[in-house]
């Protein structure tokens, strides 16, 4: 009743992450863990999605007639064919900040909203601070704040509003973006745009099912 998922865990194969071997091996444990208390699983997945996928589908062998866990793939940052194979088993996805970044990776990422194939259902949204932040991403914040942020020295303020670390509070951003993308998408095939709410309720209701909250 306590513990509400196995996570976050996984594999990630960017430069100075540990040995692949070793997080192999600690991630099979971990997968393990989920299919014997029935817990879901939060996910962290980095230029690895074979490996991940073969890990996981070895993880449904060994534990047979066992229902299998609910994944979330938490930050995507993944391809958009990948995208496609991670709903097809049904799991839930994430998106974050990256987003709003610039480059090709995040331009797969926001493909997949525009285009739409992350069922609503399985949704959410969130930071990932005090990682992957991005330009602005304290903005909000700051507007909040208003006369408190403006009194302080320059450079404390210029230091303030760089990338890093990111912030709890740019979730608002994160909505924002989301919609947007998703609207591009709904606008182009004819369909009824989402209000910000909606999505903030739909987020809210996804990760409310998927956390058993």
């Amino acid at each position: 009743e306590i513990i509400s998922c196995i996570g976050e865990t996984g594999l990630d194969y960017s430069e100075g992450f540990p040995d692949k071997q070793y997080q192999l091996k600690w991630f099979k444990s971990q997968l393990d863990l989920a299919f014997e208390f029935g817990l879901p699983i939060f996910l962290h997945e980095r230029l690895a999605f074979e490996d991940t996928l073969k890990c996981i589908d070895e993880a449904v062998e060994r534990h047979e007639g066992q229902a299998s866990p609910k994944i979330i793939v938490h930050c995507y940052t993944g391809t958009f064919l990948e995208c496609i194979e991670y709903m097809n088993r049904g799991y839930y996805l994430s998106v974050s900040g990256f987003i709003l970044k610039k480059g090709d990776d995040a331009d797969e990422v926001r493909k997949c909203l525009r285009e739409g194939i992350i069922p609503l259902e399985r949704l959410m949204i969130e930071t990932d601070a005090p990682y992957m932040g991005f330009a602005g991403n304290k903005d909000s914040f700051f507007d909040a704040e208003g006369d408190s942020f403006a009194s302080l020295p320059s450079k404390k303020r210029k230091r303030l509003k760089s990338q890093y670390p990111n912030a709890p509070s740019s979730l608002q951003l994160v909505l924002e973006a989301t919609c947007n993308e998703l609207n591009i998408g709904r606008n182009e095939r004819g369909e009824e745009m989402i209000s910000l709410d909606q999505l903030a309720a739909s987020t809210t209701q996804a990760a409310t099912d998927f956390f058993r909250l």
